[in-house]
């Protein structure tokens, strides 16, 4: 469970493949990833840069930092993805091992209509993602241990198989803290007519979170009533704890007091 090495991706001069290769000795491994992290995601060791031969792997966070606004509000933190994986390295042997990358970013594609006559155009809008988590511990929290099987609670005594060849589906969902690092994303957009389109990315949502969705104009006037959006998708059976793929298109309509449905 110590750290043994950082490696990141390269893209190879002859193939234009994005390649990572490192040498290990025999031994049993942990493989811990993130995919498509800029520098508003900083991965720490409990807020200080990770050290090799001391940073423990269950120490490892994933943190949006860097706000986009001088404000202290974020913009969309892009799609990131996120795969755990154990296997063993043995003298002599080839070792294959399929590990599989599931989505630590969530994705709210929306539209936003008035059903009745709607208010006087106030130029530019902003979307705002209220109470959004924002930091990962990369250790995983739930388990799939093969497709249509039901997620369970990761257990690295009973989960982590050391494995020199294995090419199993397994899919690991990374702990998302739902009190720690609470962010609020601002997204502006621009009315079409009597609709307005767009989207929100964010990191991952949580069944006990309290994150709300509302749209306001540029003077910060409420247009819309603020939506608890687990509270929303857990009306279409959505379980955000559970998913892998937590990307949703939602249709909002407001009538003449505000209200949405």
């Amino acid at each position: 469970g110590i750290l043994y090495a950082i490696n990141e991706l390269q893209r190879d001069k002859c193939t234009n493949q994005w390649v990572s290769e490192l040498m290990l000795p025999p031994g049993k491994y942990s493989l811990i990833t993130v995919s498509n992290r800029t520098a508003m995601s900083l991965i720490s060791d409990n807020g200080s840069a990770p050290q090799v031969k001391k940073t423990r792997r269950e120490d490892l966070l994933l943190t949006l930092k860097n706000q986009t606004y001088s404000d202290n509000y974020f913009e969309n933190c892009g799609r990131l993805f996120h795969t755990y994986r154990t296997f063993s390295i043995e003298e002599g042997y080839t070792t294959y091992v399929r590990a599989d990358m599931v989505h630590s970013h969530c994705v709210i594609k929306f539209t936003i209509q008035w059903k009745g006559t709607p208010p006087p155009n106030a130029g530019i809008y902003y979307v705002q993602m209220k109470d959004v988590p924002s930091e990962y511990n990369l250790m995983p929290q739930y388990i799939y241990t093969e497709p249509g099987v039901a997620c369970k609670e990761h257990n690295c005594d009973t989960d982590d198989r050391y494995d020199r060849d294995c090419r199993d589906v397994i899919h690991h969902i990374a702990q998302v803290h739902n009190n720690r690092n609470i962010a609020t994303h601002r997204r502006e957009v621009q009315r079409t007519a009597n609709d307005i389109h767009g989207e929100t990315v964010t990191y991952r949502l949580r069944e006990a979170g309290q994150t709300m969705f509302g749209l306001y104009t540029a003077d910060g006037a409420r247009v819309m009533k603020d939506i608890h959006i687990s509270d929303f998708l857990n009306q279409m059976n959505v379980d955000l704890d559970y998913t892998l793929r937590q990307e949703y298109e939602i249709i909002f309509e407001i009538d003449g007091n505000g209200m949405v449905s």
